[in-house]
């Protein structure tokens, strides 16, 4: 073997290498990224259930602020 083939052997380890790395940040991050897709969907359920809520309770008090003036 000589010096240029064990040079050229060298590269292509450590092109393959870096390729190796690279799918493997990319899978990574794909996966992160899907993670951070369900909490934000989750997050955005949870912001409708308290929306919900609160508006019912704004429309409650609405009554009861118009009962209480009524009584007066």
């Amino acid at each position: 073997m000589t010096d240029n083939d064990l040079a050229i052997e060298i590269l292509q380890g450590i092109r393959d290498d870096l390729q190796r790395s690279n799918r493997e940040s990319a899978e990574r991050f794909e996966a992160a990224r899907c993670e951070q897709d369900a909490a934000r969907a989750e997050s955005n359920q949870h912001f409708d259930v308290i929306d919900a809520v609160l508006r019912e309770v704004a429309d409650q008090l609405v009554v009861l602020n118009r009962l209480v003036s009524d009584a007066h």
